[in-house]
């Protein structure tokens, strides 16, 4: 067996403290720390979030010109299924999933039914082979 010295399990723990110590201290700011004004552009590209602007039309697309992006958008929107159809697909899917799930648990059934047979006095029996009287 190995014994650890006390000197060195110190030395390991001071070390990490150290280390420790350093990375925190290369964070701190100091004390006369002043944030950096920040000059505003005068204008931007686009209009701020408050400015109102005339509302993007539905066929925005077609602002390119170009009759490529036409197609592939009015295939997209063709083969694109509505919200209806898309929650009608998720309610589907989760009552087969539960359907399958159904199988994991046993079935009870309830079948009664009643019979009743009468024989004959004087009908030979089946078990002995002999006659009722």
């Amino acid at each position: 067996m190995r014994r650890h010295s006390r000197s060195g399990a110190l030395g390991f723990f001071l070390a990490a403290l150290s280390s420790v110590s350093a990375l925190a201290g290369g964070c701190m700011v100091g004390p006369d720390y002043v944030r950096p004004t920040l000059e505003q552009p005068t204008g931007f590209k686009s209009p701020t979030a408050d400015a109102a602007g005339a509302p993007i039309t539905a066929d925005w697309w077609r602002l390119y010109a170009d009759p490529e992006l036409d197609r592939l958008v009015a295939t997209a929107q063709a083969s694109n299924q509505t919200l209806r159809h898309a929650v009608a697909r998720v309610d589907e899917a989760r009552a087969l999933a539960r359907v399958a799930g159904s199988y994991r648990y046993p079935t009870v059934s309830l079948d009664p039914s009643y019979s009743r047979t009468r024989y004959s006095g004087t009908r030979a029996s089946t078990v002995t082979g002999q006659g009722g009287r």
